[in-house]
C-alpha cells in the first residue's frame, strides 16, 4: 500500500526529492529509499546523482523530438552512473573474497 502511494506520489514532468516525500509521507529518509528500490523493480525510476530527486519515465507519444532526445542523454548518463556503481561494487568484493578465501583455508 505504501509502495503504492510513494510510486503515485512520484511525478514524471519532475523530479520529486526525499526530502519532500519523507514530508509528504511521514515516512523516514531510509524507508523511502527501500521502497524507492522495491518500485524500481517494477517501473523505471529515473535519478541522478545531481540530486534533483525521483521522477517516472515519461511516455514517448507526449513528446517532441527534442525531449525525446534529451531523455536519451538522461537515461545514458543513469545507466553510466549505475555502471559505475558495478565497478566500485565489484573493486570492493574482490577484496572481501580474497579475506574469504583465506578463511576458508584456515578453517
Amino acid at each position: 500500500m505504501m509502495k503504492e502511494t510513494i510510486y503515485n506520489l512520484i511525478p514524471n514532468d519532475r523530479y520529486i526529492t526525499r526530502n519532500e516525500l519523507v514530508d509528504l509521507t511521514g515516512l523516514k529518509d531510509r524507508e523511502i529509499r527501500k521502497y524507492i528500490s522495491e518500485i524500481r523493480l517494477e517501473h523505471t525510476i529515473i535519478s541522478l546523482s545531481s540530486g534533483k530527486g525521483y521522477r517516472k519515465a515519461r511516455f514517448t507519444d507526449k513528446m517532441t523530438k527534442e525531449e525525446i532526445a534529451q531523455e536519451i542523454i538522461i537515461m545514458k548518463k543513469a545507466i553510466n552512473e549505475n555502471n559505475s556503481r558495478i565497478k566500485n561494487i565489484k573493486k570492493v568484493m574482490r577484496s572481501q573474497i580474497a579475506y574469504l578465501k583465506i578463511l576458508e583455508r584456515e578453517a
